[in-house]
């Protein structure tokens, strides 16, 4: 139900937006010599109507942040691990569903495996040029192992 009364209250500050515009043209029509009033308060309703949608979006932003946290919490049992998928961070012992719900799934995908070693997986993310990746996350049997990031 909140989402609807979200809704109907965004459309209602759009309306705002075209109401000031519709009434300011009017009175601009009707005002002669006091046009420069009307130009006033169309700013200022323009100003309040712009204001309100910024807080209404705003709003809506951490709503759905924090309902990706409770679905996280409740996925993985651990207010921590989902603050820290939330907060985008790496760790050692990350799985590779948990990484992929924090950054998306990675832009490639390197694998090696060596003679009597397991099998290392790279996963890259965020291209930097033709070749290059800033994220680098290193994995082995599912686990991150370790990662490297290079700032731009």
């Amino acid at each position: 139900m909140g989402g609807r009364l979200e809704v109907t209250i965004f459309k209602g500050v759009i309306g705002l937006h075209i109401w000031a515009i519709v009434v300011g043209l009017l009175a601009l029509a009707w005002a002669g010599k006091y046009w420069w009033v009307v130009f006033i308060v169309m700013g200022a309703l323009y100003i309040v109507a712009t204001a309100s949608q910024s807080y209404f979006t705003a709003a809506s932003v951490e709503r759905k942040r924090l309902s990706r946290y409770e679905q996280l919490r409740e996925k993985y049992g651990s207010a921590s691990v989902a603050q820290r998928i939330v907060d985008r961070e790496i760790w050692v012992g990350q799985s590779f569903e948990q990484v992929c719900e924090s950054f998306g799934e990675p832009h490639a995908i390197d694998s090696t495996a060596g003679k009597g070693r397991p099998e290392r997986v790279t996963w890259l993310y965020d291209s930097i040029g033709r070749w290059g990746y800033e994220t680098r996350i290193t994995a082995e049997h599912g686990l991150v192992v370790s990662w490297k990031t290079k700032q731009r």
